[in-house]
């Protein structure tokens, strides 16, 4: 026997007894330095250890191929699927509908389903291929397992991805955006240009110059309001063809604290709406949004030149409420830092 070592020992964080593999100096040692921060549900069923459900979640659309990992090997022991295979522990693959649930071993069919390696290859998935996939590294004195979560899902209507599958990005207008074709690195072959072809709302698009692809990205150098959306990427992996879609939001430029007003032109306010009695806020924090009809006073004044300010504005507002102060006559050569203090009031 390669490995004498004692589970409770090695719970306990006590002194544990190994022999030195051949080959592979103090490899047992390695193997007990992996206790990887954050993953904490950690039980002992059987005297095997089991890490419960691993946070990498495999999502992927119907007819899609996926490789699916044993986790404990990428961040539970520092060991890979070659020395613990010569250290003498076997690795076997279980299923399960869902956490408790019975664990039925895999028969592998070596076609659609095939186990290679440290991982369970599917070419392609099926919706009954759903569930939670146990990988277990044992001997006669040692036993690990990590269950990892497929779902395997449907597209919507009419669409070419599943809403509740999309990863999600947000850009600042004017600013430059890099968007990539998230998690097809095992559909990716080394020294080759990858094969990918970008969608948006699922349907082909002719691209703007400023829109340039880089291997597995999509970049935008300079983002517009109408660069929202949904974006598709579509990677060829011989006879199949997978899909990642990755919702983009866009957001306006960050207020300007240091923008000046003069006459005749409008500085753009905005506060937070409150349902007290009016009270100080900084006007340039963030925007006031009401419900339809709903009646707000807004009083402006500026706390260096009160008389600089038109004060009292009282309205109905359908949409996000944007002040405009302006300066009077006297003042058409004069500027000013908008020191402005902003209290809006509902009324209730």
């Amino acid at each position: 026997m390669f490995i004498e070592a004692g589970l409770t020992g090695f719970l306990n964080g006590e002194t544990i007894t190994r022999n030195k593999l051949p080959g592979h100096t103090n490899w047992w040692a390695k193997m007990l330095q992996a206790l990887p921060p954050g993953r904490m549900n950690l039980a002992s069923v059987d005297g095997c250890t089991d890490w419960s459900v691993d946070y990498k979640k495999y999502q992927v659309l119907v007819g899609e191929p996926v490789r699916i990992k044993c986790a404990l090997f990428y961040g539970y022991i520092r060991a890979n699927y070659s020395l613990a295979q010569s250290a003498g522990l076997s690795l076997m693959w279980y299923k399960s509908s869902g956490p408790g649930d019975f664990e039925e071993p895999i028969a592998f069919d070596g076609t659609r389903m095939s186990k290679e390696e440290d991982s369970i290859w599917f070419r392609p998935t099926v919706v009954q291929d759903s569930g939670l996939y146990a990988c277990v590294i044992r001997n006669s004195t040692y036993c690990m397992k990590v269950s990892i979560s497929l779902t395997v899902g449907e597209n919507d209507t009419g669409l070419c991805y599943n809403s509740k599958m999309k990863y999600f990005e947000k850009a600042e207008l004017s600013k430059s955006k890099e968007i990539s074709c998230p998690e097809v690195e095992d559909f990716l072959f080394p020294f080759r240009e990858p094969e990918i072809l970008w969608y948006k709302e699922c349907k082909s698009k002719t691209w703007r110059s400023s829109i340039v692809f880089k291997k597995d990205t999509l970049v935008i150098r300079e983002v517009r309001e109408d660069d929202i959306g949904n974006y598709t990427c579509e990677v060829k992996y011989g006879i199949f063809v997978v899909r990642r879609t990755t919702e983009l939001t866009v957001t306006g430029k960050k207020p300007n604290s240091s923008a000046k007003a003069k006459y005749e032109t409008f500085l753009i306010l905005s506060t937070p709406l409150t349902d007290k009695p009016p009270k100080l806020l900084h006007p340039l924090e963030s925007k006031l949004t009401i419900q339809e009809t709903q009646l707000v006073s807004i009083t402006t004044w500026s706390m260096l030149m009160p008389a600089l300010v038109n004060i009292g504005v009282t309205e109905d507002f359908i949409k996000p409420l944007q002040l405009n102060a302006s300066l009077p006559a006297d003042t058409a050569d004069t500027l000013i830092e908008p020191d402005l203090n902003v209290s809006a009031y509902t009324g209730k």
